[in-house]
Parts: C-alpha cells; structure tokens; sequence
C-alpha cells in the first residue's frame, strides 16, 4: 500500500550549515522518510545505508557522525551488529497521527462514522528486492547480515570488496544457518553445548586465518567458508557415528 502520510520541512533548512553538506543532507532526508513514524528511530546497519544511499561505507559512518557531533541533528548508537540511529526533536517533523489513518468515505461518515486503520511497518527483501512486511525474525536475520559484514572489516582490516557485499553477506547467511539447521542436534551430542550462527562464523574466520588465506572479497571468504563447513559436517558424521557405535 502507497504510503500518503507526509512530513514538515522547515524553511529555515536554507540557512542551516547542512545545507551546504550534500552527503549529510541527503543522510538526513533519507532517516526522515523512513525511521519509526511512532519513535523517530531507525535500526540499521551501515552497509545497508551505503546501498540505499549508493556511498561508501566509511562514507556513511563519517556523515553519520557530522549529523551527530557537527549538527546534533541526531544520535547513534553504533554496536557490531547494527546501528540504532534517532533523529532529534522527531516530533517537529512529524505529522503521523499513531492513532488514526483512516480511510473513510462519505457514506460511512454519514452511517457509522466507520474508520479502517491501516498502519502497516515495510521493508525491502535484499535477496528479492520486494517490499514485505518485516518481522522480528527478519530484523533478527538482517541483524546477523551485519555481523557477517562487520567481522570481515574487523579480520581482514577493511571492508569487503564485493561490488554488493551486502548481498553476498546475505548468501554465506544462508550456508550458515543451512549448516546449524543440519548439524545441530549431533553437534549437541558429541559436545554437550549449543551450535549457533556465530560461533559457526567465528570458527570459519580462525580456520582461514590458520590457512593464511588472502581474502580481498566476501565472495572468496564464502567459497573458502563452504570447504570448511563441508569438512566440518563430514568430521562430525564420522565422530557421531563411532560414539552410537561405542554406546
């Protein structure tokens, strides 16, 4: 459904420093279209802002920080996982009425005054590019998508190299949650502890460090990534199979 709701942009933005900033201002209109209309914040990650803002990365969290420190027009808190960002006095901007957006037609007002609400939150599928609704399943996997990406960044020393490394993220997201899916409960067995995504992601790092693999893409660290996890599972069949056999 066509978002109709609209939002105040205040004249006095043309004598305004950030005016001037073209890189934060467009930051700027962006969070004011999409944040929370109810709370004015937004839960995010920096490689998704790159992809929607078409700029680099280290570009996003540098303007970020201008609209935070320089401006004051916002505050962020930054973690390894997300970016939880809110703009500051939302509610001068705002003009979303929480308790009703009606759809109300002459002939209801005259019989029953009857009102639809319709206040429905939305976001774009990366790996179909689709609008669906978000669930807190997807803000969880879209949480994880970052992770993936910030690990790389905290191994490798800068960000991956993949022309849409948010994507690719997206796809060793998929081997990885494919892989715990298939081998947690013999994981359990054999080690008397939980198998989860990121200590998956963690061990795949420490066995391609130990290999002294040059890794430039996150699509390299996905393939490398796929030979590990296969031998893993192989390793794994074979250990749970000599305990049934010794029990």
């Amino acid at each position: 459904m066509e978002d109709t709701t609209w939002l105040k942009l205040y004249r006095k933005l043309s004598n305004h420093d950030i005016l001037f900033d073209d890189k934060a201002l467009r930051l700027f209109i962006w969070l004011l279209l999409h944040v929370d209309k109810r709370t004015g914040s937004l839960t995010t990650g920096r490689f998704l802002l790159a992809e929607s803002l078409r700029m680099h990365p280290s570009t996003i969290y540098k303007v970020l920080k201008r609209l935070e420190k320089k401006y004051k027009i916002v505050t962020a808190l930054v973690t390894t996982k997300n970016t939880t960002i809110r703009l500051v006095n939302w509610e001068k901007y705002n003009l979303y009425d929480e308790k009703v957006t009606t759809s109300v037609t002459t002939k209801e007002q005259q019989s029953n005054n009857k009102v639809t609400h319709n206040k429905t939150y939305r976001h774009k599928d990366i790996s179909t590019n689709v609008d669906m609704e978000e669930t807190p399943k997807d803000r969880e996997k879209n949480a994880f998508v970052e992770t993936i990406l910030s690990e790389f960044e905290t191994r490798r020393g800068h960000i991956p190299s993949d022309k849409f490394p948010r994507r690719v993220a997206w796809n060793v997201h998929q081997l990885i949650t494919s892989f715990v899916s298939r081998n947690a409960e013999t994981y359990l067995i054999l080690n008397g502890r939980q198998l989860t995504d990121s200590y998956t992601l963690g061990k795949a790092w420490d066995w391609l460090e130990k290999k002294n693999y040059e890794v430039e893409k996150l699509e390299t660290f996905k393939l490398k990534m796929r030979v590990y996890l296969d031998s893993i599972e192989k390793q794994l069949a074979k250990e749970v199979s000599e305990y049934e056999e010794g029990n």
